[in-house]
């Protein structure tokens, strides 16, 4: 039982169909492993972001604090002498 040559070009024509939906498919992958990559990469940086404001914030408060403690004082020294 031999193939005919309608057969073996029909064969040819579907395995590079295939190759190249393979070639496709793995393209894609690559881009999406390459898009989760600067995704990641992004994510961590903003978080780091997150956490430096954040220490930036309690950093204020504390100043603010203080400066809010060091008002108060002089106002009740003053009123103590009127």
């Amino acid at each position: 039982m031999l193939l005919d040559e309608e057969d073996v070009l029909a064969s040819l024509v579907c395995v590079k169909e295939m190759e190249r939906q393979v070639e496709e498919q793995s393209a894609k992958r690559r881009d999406l492993e390459t898009t989760l990559k600067l995704l990641e990469k992004d994510a961590w940086a903003k978080q780091a972001t997150v956490a430096a404001l954040r220490k930036q914030l309690e950093d204020i408060k504390t100043i603010n604090q203080d400066i809010g403690n060091k008002i108060r004082v002089p106002n009740v020294l003053f009123i103590g002498l009127l």
